[in-house]
């Protein structure tokens, strides 16, 4: 449980950084993922 927690938030903390510098990011990362 604690690895999955730590690849979760290794996951999660550039995508909250990205929110933070350009909301774009936020549109653009789910096409990624669909592509």
């Amino acid at each position: 449980m604690m690895l999955r927690q730590k690849k979760s938030k290794l996951k999660s903390v550039p995508a909250l950084q990205n929110m933070k510098i350009n909301p774009k990011a936020l549109i653009n990362l789910p096409r990624q993922k669909f592509t």
